[in-house]
């Protein structure tokens, strides 16, 4: 009940306030006045998210009355406490809950909130990620030209290779790409010098190459048959690899049939991979797809 306004704390930190300016001065009057009629009847004010500012052993409540002028014949505060069991909060069952630090094994778009009493704070998003995908992670081969040999599918055929170059398996959840084609990675983990692929088009890609090889999905968008540039970045956004191809570079890889291959992925640095010295036609013509080129 309050006649005409208050700001109440608890341990020092505000909990409500009722007619109250900001700031309130210790000589501040309320902002408006609160009729006698409603005054007199208790209103409920929850202030079960403040919670956590009780501490063990005392607390204070404090409340700070305002009155709508200095010469108001009337002055009214009476504050009630009502405490009791939290209500239980209904958690979906694909909400997970956690009390300690979380570890991660693959790179998260992680969604949370804190419940506090029996109301939740608003929502906080943060993607991490996971592992040295920057270091290890790397583009081999491109089929951005199949060569047309008068089959529907022929078009269709495009691939990109990636491979790990590194010591330790990576997982590349979220990697995407962020210019050129679009395809964002699933949860794959790709061992030490293992090799992956994403395709065109699925179908038409096992087709011309047999089924069992090492396919992540389709991407969306085309490989330019006269050349582009292709950024790849990872969960959190952090550079991978950048780099233009041109057709220029090789008449074989140009509809002829042969893919384009980096020379040496363990030791190319990425920064170089716009150059032709780094790349050259595939061994075999239909290139190499999930093997060495140099095995076949």
């Amino acid at each position: 009940q309050y006649d005409d306004g208050f700001v109440a704390y608890l341990n020092g930190t505000e909990i409500a306030r009722r007619n109250a300016d900001n700031p309130v001065g210790w000589n501040s009057t309320s902002s408006a006045g609160h009729d006698d009629g409603a005054a007199v009847s208790f209103e409920s004010v929850d202030i079960s998210r403040y919670l956590p500012q009780l501490r063990k052993g005392d607390n204070l409540l404090a409340i700070h009355a305002l009155n709508v002028s200095k010469t108001s014949s009337d002055l009214l505060i009476r504050p009630e406490l009502d405490a009791g069991p939290t209500p239980e909060v209904e958690v979906d069952q694909d909400v997970l809950t956690y009390s300690e630090p979380i570890d991660l094994t693959q790179s998260t778009h992680f969604k949370a909130r804190v419940l506090v009493g029996n109301q939740w704070s608003t929502l906080t998003e943060a993607v991490f990620s996971v592992g040295p995908l920057a270091e290890f992670l790397r583009i081999s081969e491109l089929m951005y030209h199949p060569a047309d040999r008068g089959s529907r599918d022929d078009p269709n055929t495009e691939y990109i290779e990636f491979t790990n170059i590194g010591a330790e398996s990576i997982n590349l959840n979220y990697v995407r790409f962020t210019d050129g084609i679009e395809y964002t990675f699933s949860a794959l983990t790709l061992a030490p010098n293992d090799f992956i692929l994403v395709v065109k088009d699925e179908s038409a890609f096992e087709q011309k190459y047999g089924a069992g090889l090492p396919i992540a999905g389709q991407y969306t968008g085309s490989l330019s048959n006269g050349g582009e540039h292709l950024e790849l970045r990872d969960a959190a956004g952090t550079l991978i690899q950048q780099f233009e191809y041109k057709d220029a570079w090789y008449d074989s890889t140009d509809g002829e049939g042969y893919s384009l291959t980096v020379v040496n992925p363990d030791i190319t640095d990425v920064n170089n991979l716009s150059e032709k010295a780094f790349w050259r036609p595939s061994l075999f013509i239909d290139g190499s797809p999930g093997w060495k080129d140099n095995q076949r």
